[in-house]
């Protein structure tokens, strides 16, 4: 009973400062200047087919870096990777060849082969060249 009143009592104070050690003012200062519109502007700029689904290692995942970047320095934000707004990171890709990908069920004397993508996927295994089950 004693540490359930210790944990009660801590997760209020907790909370409390959570709620309370906020500058209100300020808080309400910063929502007045959220503009939907802006935010809607920026969502339709980054979710555009123009951006080729912005995966990372193509052309629209680099368009989209340069828009935040750019954003960033409007903003007057200051870069966090030294002098740079982008942080490089290693990529690896995995890739899933259809053609070469089987999964045969054997129940006995019989087989039934599923087809990828309805009855199975698979999924690369990123710590080795080939993977296979």
């Amino acid at each position: 009973m004693k540490k359930v009143l210790i944990l009660s009592l801590t997760i209020h104070m907790f909370l409390f400062n959570c709620l309370y050690g906020q500058n209100l003012d300020a808080v309400k200062n910063i929502l007045k200047n959220v503009s939907p519109n802006a935010i809607k502007g920026h969502m339709t700029f980054l979710a555009d087919d123009l951006l080729e689904g912005r995966q990372p290692g193509t052309r629209g995942f680099a368009l989209g870096s340069k828009y935040i970047e750019t954003q960033f320095i409007t903003l007057g934000l200051l870069p966090g990777n030294g002098n740079a707004y982008i942080q490089q990171v290693p990529l690896q890709k995995g890739l899933v060849d259809e053609n070469e990908s089987s999964l045969i069920i054997n129940n006995g004397n019989k087989q039934e082969k599923l087809i990828y993508g309805k009855q199975f996927v698979l999924s690369p295994y990123f710590a080795s060249a080939t993977s296979g089950v």
